[in-house]
């Protein structure tokens, strides 16, 4: 005898033995419903009479037939510039400028706009940024740092902790 459990059920709970009975007799009942279906008649019982109701009068009106406005034909196009031969030369004339520059004389600069007026009263505007000359220090200062054990930290282990934020 096998030391493993077998499965076993009792032979009127098994529906294995009855599936192909099952889906003949569902596919059977499920085509006789369709045929039904299609050839019941799906009559009204009363007769539908349609009622002849006075037409409406329908009033037909001319409407001119809209005409077309002949547009004149466009200018015709320019015709392109053709070069002429010309035999007058023009004479180029050469601006003249100053270039040398002058340290002896003293320039000659018109004197600045002057400034604008602003208003006295503008209101103070507090202000923001404001520079730290001093950089912040540790308390106990650089040696407290390498004092510090850090096999001391957590002070609880990481895994509660997580266990902790996990039940909020």
């Amino acid at each position: 005898m096998s030391t493993r459990f077998t499965p076993w059920k009792y032979p009127s709970a098994d529906l294995r033995r009855l599936q192909k009975v099952i889906m003949e007799v569902a596919l059977l009942l499920a085509l006789v419903l369709v045929i039904v279906l299609f050839r019941a008649p799906l009559y009204p019982r009363t007769e539908f009479v349609i009622e002849q109701t006075r037409q409406e009068s329908i009033k037909v009106e001319e409407i001119p037939q809209t005409e077309q406005q002949v547009r004149p034909p466009p200018p015709p196009r320019p015709l392109p510039p053709v070069e002429v031969p010309n035999e007058t030369i023009l004479e180029e004339e050469v601006p003249e400028f100053e270039s040398e520059l002058q340290l002896d004389k003293p320039l000659e600069i018109p004197p600045p706009p002057p400034p604008p007026e602003e208003e006295q009263e503008e209101e103070a505007e507090p202000e923001i940024f404001v520079i730290v000359e001093e950089m912040p220090e540790i308390i106990g200062g650089q040696a407290a740092t390498r004092t510090w054990n850090i096999q001391k930290w957590p002070a609880r282990p990481v895994w509660k902790v997580w266990l902790w934020w996990a039940s909020l």
